[in-house]
């Protein structure tokens, strides 16, 4: 019950599992929705020029920061949930007592 009504908080265990989901599924979603929107235009011109262009190396190059930068992002987010979780449990305590 104390769940419910918000006295206790997800576990850690549980946000480690959803980070994790978010970390390897989501670039895979997003990559194939991406491909489903713009397959016939991108990514045919794409693989039918072999040759990189500066323009497209600056545009791979881009996307593969953002990408790292997405996922560093999204590891910061749960590790802030995760300390603010383990302080309001560790204030619980000291209130408790």
């Amino acid at each position: 019950m104390d769940f419910i009504v918000f006295k206790k908080l997800i576990s850690i265990e549980t946000l480690i599992i959803f980070y994790y989901f978010g970390a390897i599924f989501f670039p895979f979603i997003l990559y194939f929705n991406y491909k489903k929107k713009f397959k016939n235009y991108f990514l045919d011109k794409l693989n039918n020029n072999i040759k990189l262009t500066p323009k497209k190396k600056y545009i791979i190059t881009f996307n593969i920061f953002l990408f790292l930068f997405l996922e560093l992002f999204w590891r910061i987010l749960f590790e802030f949930l995760i300390s603010y979780i383990q302080v309001r449990d560790k204030v619980m305590e000291i209130i408790i007592k």
